[in-house]
Protein backbone atom coordinates (compact mmCIF):
# COMPACT_ATOMS: atom_id res chain seq x y z
CA UNK A 1 0.00 0.00 0.00
CA UNK A 2 1.41 3.71 -1.20
CA UNK A 3 1.09 6.27 1.89
CA UNK A 4 -1.21 8.46 -1.04
CA UNK A 5 -3.49 5.04 -0.48
CA UNK A 6 -3.96 5.58 3.67
CA UNK A 7 -6.24 8.39 2.64
CA UNK A 8 -9.06 5.63 1.42
CA UNK A 9 -9.18 4.75 4.35
CA UNK A 10 -11.85 6.73 5.98
CA UNK A 11 -13.58 6.32 2.60
CA UNK A 12 -14.03 2.42 3.12
CA UNK A 13 -15.06 2.75 6.70
CA UNK A 14 -17.71 5.39 6.06
CA UNK A 15 -19.52 3.10 2.68
CA UNK A 16 -19.42 0.37 5.35
CA UNK A 17 -21.06 2.29 8.32
CA UNK A 18 -23.32 4.02 5.70
CA UNK A 19 -23.84 1.27 3.32
CA UNK A 20 -24.42 3.97 0.52
CA UNK A 21 -21.93 6.59 -2.00
CA UNK A 22 -24.59 9.15 -0.83
CA UNK A 23 -24.07 8.54 2.83
CA UNK A 24 -20.68 8.33 2.93
CA UNK A 25 -20.42 11.48 0.55
CA UNK A 26 -22.14 13.24 3.31
CA UNK A 27 -20.81 12.51 6.18
CA UNK A 28 -16.91 12.67 4.82
CA UNK A 29 -18.16 16.19 2.80
CA UNK A 30 -17.47 15.36 -0.57
CA UNK A 31 -19.26 14.69 -3.23
CA UNK A 32 -20.46 11.37 -3.94
CA UNK A 33 -18.49 11.33 -7.30
CA UNK A 34 -15.01 11.80 -5.48
CA UNK A 35 -16.80 8.62 -3.07
CA UNK A 36 -17.31 6.91 -6.34
CA UNK A 37 -13.23 7.39 -7.47
CA UNK A 38 -11.83 6.15 -4.30
CA UNK A 39 -14.25 2.69 -4.05
CA UNK A 40 -12.68 2.45 -7.45
CA UNK A 41 -9.15 2.95 -6.10
CA UNK A 42 -9.95 0.90 -3.34
CA UNK A 43 -11.48 -1.78 -5.92
CA UNK A 44 -7.98 -2.27 -7.22
CA UNK A 45 -6.04 -1.69 -4.32
CA UNK A 46 -7.92 -4.58 -2.40
CA UNK A 47 -8.57 -6.71 -5.89
CA UNK A 48 -12.07 -7.26 -4.83
CA UNK A 49 -15.22 -5.35 -5.61
CA UNK A 50 -15.94 -4.49 -1.68
CA UNK A 51 -19.24 -3.34 -2.20
CA UNK A 52 -21.60 -4.49 -4.50
CA UNK A 53 -24.88 -1.86 -5.51
CA UNK A 54 -28.18 -3.75 -4.97
CA UNK A 55 -31.86 -2.11 -4.76
CA UNK A 56 -32.03 -1.35 -1.27
CA UNK A 57 -28.41 0.34 -0.88
CA UNK A 58 -24.86 -1.35 -1.04
CA UNK A 59 -23.86 -4.79 0.42
CA UNK A 60 -20.06 -5.40 1.66
CA UNK A 61 -18.41 -8.58 0.21
CA UNK A 62 -16.90 -11.02 2.23
CA UNK A 63 -13.48 -9.72 2.00
CA UNK A 64 -14.78 -6.05 3.13
CA UNK A 65 -16.60 -7.54 6.15
CA UNK A 66 -13.14 -8.92 7.26
CA UNK A 67 -11.27 -6.08 7.09
CA UNK A 68 -13.85 -3.20 8.33
CA UNK A 69 -13.20 -4.14 12.16
CA UNK A 70 -9.32 -3.77 11.71
CA UNK A 71 -9.57 -0.24 9.61
CA UNK A 72 -12.58 0.72 11.78
CA UNK A 73 -10.37 0.47 14.71
CA UNK A 74 -7.23 2.45 12.88
CA UNK A 75 -9.65 5.12 12.55
CA UNK A 76 -10.89 5.31 15.84
CA UNK A 77 -7.22 5.45 17.38
CA UNK A 78 -6.19 8.16 15.38
CA UNK A 79 -9.15 10.02 15.80
CA UNK A 80 -8.25 10.03 19.88
CA UNK A 81 -4.90 11.58 19.11
CA UNK A 82 -6.68 14.65 18.58
CA UNK A 83 -6.77 17.98 20.64
CA UNK A 84 -10.14 17.27 20.85
CA UNK A 85 -9.80 14.25 23.05
CA UNK A 86 -6.63 14.37 24.21
CA UNK A 87 -8.05 17.35 26.25
CA UNK A 88 -12.09 15.98 27.15
CA UNK A 89 -13.52 18.96 29.64
CA UNK A 90 -17.59 18.38 29.64
CA UNK A 91 -18.17 21.63 29.90
CA UNK A 92 -16.81 22.65 26.68
CA UNK A 93 -18.70 19.12 24.79
CA UNK A 94 -21.06 19.88 22.49
CA UNK A 95 -21.59 16.18 21.05
CA UNK A 96 -24.92 14.19 20.54
CA UNK A 97 -24.79 11.03 22.65
CA UNK A 98 -27.19 8.29 21.49
CA UNK A 99 -28.47 5.73 23.87
CA UNK A 100 -30.65 2.95 23.23
CA UNK A 101 -33.40 1.74 25.86
CA UNK A 102 -36.36 0.35 26.76
CA UNK A 103 -39.13 2.47 27.91
CA UNK A 104 -38.79 1.29 31.77
CA UNK A 105 -35.11 2.69 31.05
CA UNK A 106 -36.06 5.47 29.94
CA UNK A 107 -38.82 6.41 33.27
CA UNK A 108 -36.44 5.29 35.57
CA UNK A 109 -32.58 5.24 34.83
CA UNK A 110 -32.75 8.02 32.12
CA UNK A 111 -33.77 11.07 34.48
CA UNK A 112 -31.05 10.70 36.94
CA UNK A 113 -28.43 10.60 34.19
CA UNK A 114 -30.13 13.35 32.37
CA UNK A 115 -29.65 15.50 35.36
CA UNK A 116 -25.75 14.69 35.81
CA UNK A 117 -25.43 14.88 32.27
CA UNK A 118 -26.71 18.76 32.36
CA UNK A 119 -25.01 20.08 35.26
CA UNK A 120 -21.39 18.45 34.00
CA UNK A 121 -21.72 18.97 30.24
CA UNK A 122 -24.57 22.17 29.31
CA UNK A 123 -23.65 22.29 25.84
CA UNK A 124 -23.85 18.29 24.91
CA UNK A 125 -27.35 16.57 23.85
CA UNK A 126 -28.75 13.14 24.14
CA UNK A 127 -30.95 11.27 21.74
CA UNK A 128 -32.61 8.72 23.48
CA UNK A 129 -33.32 5.48 20.61
CA UNK A 130 -36.09 2.81 21.07
CA UNK A 131 -34.18 -0.51 22.34
CA UNK A 132 -33.70 -2.33 19.15
CA UNK A 133 -33.94 -6.58 18.18
CA UNK A 134 -30.74 -8.47 20.15
CA UNK A 135 -29.29 -9.50 17.25
CA UNK A 136 -29.06 -5.29 15.84
CA UNK A 137 -27.48 -4.20 19.34
CA UNK A 138 -24.08 -4.94 18.42
CA UNK A 139 -23.86 -3.34 14.81
CA UNK A 140 -25.64 -0.81 16.12
CA UNK A 141 -23.40 -0.46 18.79
CA UNK A 142 -20.07 0.07 16.24
CA UNK A 143 -22.28 2.23 14.32
CA UNK A 144 -24.23 4.41 15.88
CA UNK A 145 -25.28 4.03 19.66
CA UNK A 146 -22.97 5.00 22.47
CA UNK A 147 -24.44 2.99 24.83
CA UNK A 148 -27.46 0.64 25.16
CA UNK A 149 -29.11 -0.17 28.52
CA UNK A 150 -30.95 -3.39 28.65
CA UNK A 151 -31.29 -6.45 31.17
CA UNK A 152 -27.45 -8.47 31.03
CA UNK A 153 -28.68 -12.25 31.09
CA UNK A 154 -25.25 -13.24 28.85
CA UNK A 155 -26.31 -12.07 25.51
CA UNK A 156 -23.93 -9.53 24.16
CA UNK A 157 -20.54 -11.69 24.89
CA UNK A 158 -18.60 -9.91 22.50
CA UNK A 159 -19.68 -6.50 24.23
CA UNK A 160 -18.50 -4.48 27.28
CA UNK A 161 -21.13 -3.94 29.99
CA UNK A 162 -21.02 -2.18 33.93
CA UNK A 163 -23.83 -3.31 36.01
CA UNK A 164 -26.21 -0.46 36.60
CA UNK A 165 -28.79 -1.84 38.90
CA UNK A 166 -30.61 -5.22 40.17
CA UNK A 167 -34.67 -4.93 39.63
CA UNK A 168 -37.22 -6.97 40.94
CA UNK A 169 -40.63 -7.82 39.42
CA UNK A 170 -44.11 -7.84 40.88
CA UNK A 171 -47.51 -9.08 39.80
CA UNK A 172 -49.80 -6.27 39.62
CA UNK A 173 -53.70 -5.97 39.03
CA UNK A 174 -56.61 -3.83 39.83
CA UNK A 175 -57.89 -3.11 43.48
CA UNK A 176 -61.15 -4.45 42.73
CA UNK A 177 -60.11 -8.04 40.72
CA UNK A 178 -63.09 -9.73 41.54
CA UNK A 179 -60.68 -13.41 41.96
CA UNK A 180 -57.88 -12.09 42.89
CA UNK A 181 -59.14 -10.83 46.47
CA UNK A 182 -56.71 -11.66 48.71
CA UNK A 183 -52.84 -10.60 49.48
CA UNK A 184 -51.19 -13.26 46.72
CA UNK A 185 -51.30 -15.44 43.89
CA UNK A 186 -50.69 -18.93 43.36
CA UNK A 187 -48.55 -19.90 39.93
CA UNK A 188 -52.33 -21.80 39.11
CA UNK A 189 -53.82 -18.17 39.95
CA UNK A 190 -51.35 -16.82 37.73
CA UNK A 191 -52.11 -18.90 34.43
CA UNK A 192 -55.74 -18.59 34.90
CA UNK A 193 -55.42 -14.85 34.52
CA UNK A 194 -55.68 -12.85 30.93
CA UNK A 195 -52.32 -10.88 30.96
CA UNK A 196 -51.27 -7.40 29.54
CA UNK A 197 -47.48 -7.68 28.64
CA UNK A 198 -44.41 -4.99 27.64
CA UNK A 199 -43.80 -5.82 24.06
CA UNK A 200 -40.95 -4.15 22.48
CA UNK A 201 -42.02 -2.34 18.99
CA UNK A 202 -40.66 -4.47 15.89
CA UNK A 203 -40.84 -7.68 18.18
CA UNK A 204 -43.33 -10.56 18.55
CA UNK A 205 -43.19 -11.43 21.93
CA UNK A 206 -43.11 -10.29 25.20
CA UNK A 207 -39.76 -8.65 26.56
CA UNK A 208 -39.08 -11.08 29.52
CA UNK A 209 -39.36 -14.27 27.43
CA UNK A 210 -35.79 -15.56 26.66
CA UNK A 211 -33.97 -13.65 28.99
CA UNK A 212 -33.09 -16.78 31.73
CA UNK A 213 -35.58 -16.30 34.08
CA UNK A 214 -36.49 -19.16 36.40
CA UNK A 215 -40.20 -18.39 35.93
CA UNK A 216 -39.68 -18.87 31.58
CA UNK A 217 -41.46 -21.94 31.61
CA UNK A 218 -44.31 -20.36 33.25
CA UNK A 219 -44.38 -16.88 31.19
CA UNK A 220 -44.29 -18.95 27.59
CA UNK A 221 -47.99 -20.42 29.24
CA UNK A 222 -49.53 -16.60 29.93
CA UNK A 223 -53.00 -15.91 27.73
CA UNK A 224 -51.89 -12.65 26.63
CA UNK A 225 -55.01 -10.25 26.01
CA UNK A 226 -52.82 -7.45 25.33
CA UNK A 227 -49.49 -6.44 24.12
CA UNK A 228 -48.17 -2.59 25.76
CA UNK A 229 -45.38 -1.01 23.35
CA UNK A 230 -44.91 0.75 26.56
CA UNK A 231 -44.39 -0.04 29.89
CA UNK A 232 -46.59 2.68 31.77
CA UNK A 233 -49.23 1.74 28.91
CA UNK A 234 -49.91 -1.58 30.82
CA UNK A 235 -50.90 0.17 33.99
CA UNK A 236 -54.08 2.20 32.65
CA UNK A 237 -55.29 -1.19 30.58
CA UNK A 238 -54.98 -3.10 33.89
CA UNK A 239 -56.89 -1.21 35.73
CA UNK A 240 -59.64 -1.01 33.57
CA UNK A 241 -59.88 -4.67 33.06
CA UNK A 242 -59.67 -7.94 34.97
CA UNK A 243 -56.12 -8.65 33.85
CA UNK A 244 -52.85 -8.99 35.42
CA UNK A 245 -49.06 -8.06 34.74
CA UNK A 246 -45.46 -8.20 35.29
CA UNK A 247 -44.18 -4.53 36.45
CA UNK A 248 -40.82 -3.20 37.78
CA UNK A 249 -40.51 -2.21 41.21
CA UNK A 250 -38.32 1.03 40.28
CA UNK A 251 -41.55 1.99 38.95
CA UNK A 252 -43.94 1.29 41.65
CA UNK A 253 -43.33 4.63 43.88
CA UNK A 254 -43.82 7.16 41.41
CA UNK A 255 -46.59 5.52 38.83
CA UNK A 256 -48.36 2.93 40.93
CA UNK A 257 -50.59 5.43 43.04
CA UNK A 258 -51.94 7.07 39.89
CA UNK A 259 -53.72 4.10 39.63
CA UNK A 260 -56.69 1.53 41.19
CA UNK A 261 -53.87 -1.36 41.00
CA UNK A 262 -52.23 -3.36 43.94
CA UNK A 263 -49.35 -5.84 43.58
CA UNK A 264 -49.60 -9.67 44.91
CA UNK A 265 -47.59 -11.74 46.75
CA UNK A 266 -45.39 -14.61 45.01
CA UNK A 267 -43.86 -17.16 45.26
CA UNK A 268 -42.70 -17.97 41.82
CA UNK A 269 -40.69 -14.84 40.38
CA UNK A 270 -37.50 -15.13 42.57
CA UNK A 271 -35.25 -13.61 39.77
CA UNK A 272 -33.86 -9.92 40.53
CA UNK A 273 -33.46 -8.92 37.03
CA UNK A 274 -29.26 -7.10 36.44
CA UNK A 275 -29.54 -4.46 34.43
CA UNK A 276 -26.27 -3.23 32.64
CA UNK A 277 -24.76 -0.82 29.81
CA UNK A 278 -23.44 -1.85 26.89
CA UNK A 279 -20.71 -0.63 24.94
CA UNK A 280 -18.68 -1.49 21.73
CA UNK A 281 -14.82 -2.24 23.04
CA UNK A 282 -14.30 0.29 19.80
CA UNK A 283 -15.21 3.12 22.18
CA UNK A 284 -12.91 2.14 25.26
CA UNK A 285 -10.26 4.70 24.93
CA UNK A 286 -12.50 7.82 23.63
CA UNK A 287 -12.39 9.99 26.74
CA UNK A 288 -16.18 11.38 25.75
CA UNK A 289 -17.24 7.88 25.84
CA UNK A 290 -15.71 7.57 29.19
CA UNK A 291 -16.71 10.13 30.89
CA UNK A 292 -20.13 9.11 29.44
CA UNK A 293 -20.00 5.95 31.73
CA UNK A 294 -18.57 7.31 34.42
CA UNK A 295 -21.87 9.18 34.21
CA UNK A 296 -24.29 6.29 34.19
CA UNK A 297 -22.03 4.31 37.08
CA UNK A 298 -22.36 7.74 39.07
CA UNK A 299 -26.50 6.94 38.27
CA UNK A 300 -26.16 3.42 39.66
CA UNK A 301 -24.87 4.87 43.01
CA UNK A 302 -27.52 7.52 43.23
CA UNK A 303 -30.50 4.55 42.27
CA UNK A 304 -28.72 2.27 44.74
CA UNK A 305 -29.14 4.71 47.63
CA UNK A 306 -32.59 5.74 46.63
CA UNK A 307 -33.89 2.02 46.34
CA UNK A 308 -31.56 0.31 48.87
Amino acid sequence: MKYSDFNLIPTFVAIMEERSFSGAAKRLGVSQSAISQSATRLKTLFDDPLFLRESHGITPTKLALSIYPTLATAIEEIKLTTPYYRAFDPKSCDREFVVSALSVFGLSILPVASKIIGQAAPLASVKAEAHVHQSDTTNMLRHKFDITLDVNYGQYPQLCSEVIMQNQLNVICREDHPRLTGPSISATEFLNERHVTHTVPGQQKSYLLDKGLEAEELLRQRDIAWHSNSITEMLPIIEQNDYVGIFPSILLEKHFSHFNLKTLKCDFLPDWLSISMFWHASRNNDPSHQWLRSVFSETSKQLSLKYS
